[in-house]
């Protein structure tokens, strides 16, 4: 990972200081509701899943990644990352960190694969 930025367990009482993050993407949701999801989200949960921030050096937090551990045909275990919350800054180093994320993740939970859901309005629009 870029030294850059450094990635850990999003814990509950971190949630508020995600939540602007949360927000810019779902503005329905509330903070009580992304509280819940992220307590919900432990990695040592029966559906194995959690949340990571992604913090720079100063502590400042710039993206979340949710995932979830899933069972898929060809892999068996596949790690599956069905939200990434992120600012949107120039340059590839925070994307770059985050796939460093779940990169690591997948080798420390024994996935073979990584899977990245990508809604179509976060494409560019060539890119659709």
């Amino acid at each position: 990972m870029d030294a850059a930025y450094q990635t850990g367990v999003l814990r509950v009482d971190e949630a508020h200081v995600t939540y602007p993050l949360v927000n810019l993407e779902h503005s329905d949701v509330t903070l009580d509701r992304w509280r819940a999801f992220v307590q919900r989200a432990d990695p040592g949960s029966r559906d194995r899943s959690g949340t990571m921030a992604v913090t720079d050096r100063r502590g400042t937090m710039h993206a979340v990644i949710a995932y979830r551990i899933a069972d898929d045909l060809r892999f068996a275990r596949s790690l599956r990352v069905g939200e990434i919350l992120m600012g949107r800054l120039p340059g590839g180093t925070l994307p770059r960190a985050i796939l460093a994320c779940a990169g690591r993740l997948a080798d420390e939970l024994g996935s073979a694969s990584v899977q990245i859901d990508v809604l179509e309005d976060a494409l560019a629009p060539g890119d659709r």
